[in-house]
């Protein structure tokens, strides 16, 4: 395992755990985390969802950005990946060291499906994504 994929998988695993995030309570309950890439300057970002696929619901959606400042900001979105629909999206827009403002919350039902969390690195509101990484998750 190289170190970057070591820093990687920590930093993932340190971000769920910050959050306060835990399946215990339900066996149908998970939390899918996944780290962008790293930027030239060493930044990433960590997007967190929390799913209770026994009742389809997705309770939040959480960015945060780490690592070293690099002047990007971690973003992280999900879709339903057969129409792209039921989509939220959420940044961390004060930068380094920093979460999005509040978790989104999500409705509770979703329709059951495969769904993508995307998570990127991008240089302000509107530039475009970079050092992007995705994982599908069930609902």
């Amino acid at each position: 395992m190289n170190l970057r994929h070591t820093l990687t998988t920590t930093g993932t695993l340190a971000a769920a755990a910050a959050l306060g995030l835990a399946t215990a309570g339900s066996a149908h309950a998970a939390t899918i985390a996944k780290a962008s890439g790293t930027s030239a300057r060493g930044g990433y970002g960590v997007g967190v969802v929390y799913v209770d696929s026994a009742f389809h619901d997705v309770t939040f959606l959480k960015v945060c950005d780490h690592g070293t400042p690099d002047g990007l900001r971690a973003t992280a979105e999900i879709w339903r990946s057969s129409d792209h629909g039921y989509y939220a999206y959420v940044d961390a827009e004060h930068g380094s060291d920093t979460c999005n403002d509040d978790d989104t919350w999500l409705p509770g039902t979703m329709p059951a499906g495969t769904y993508t969390l995307r998570v990127c690195l991008r240089n302000g509101s509107t530039g475009s994504f970079q050092h992007c990484a995705s994982r599908q998750f069930t609902v």
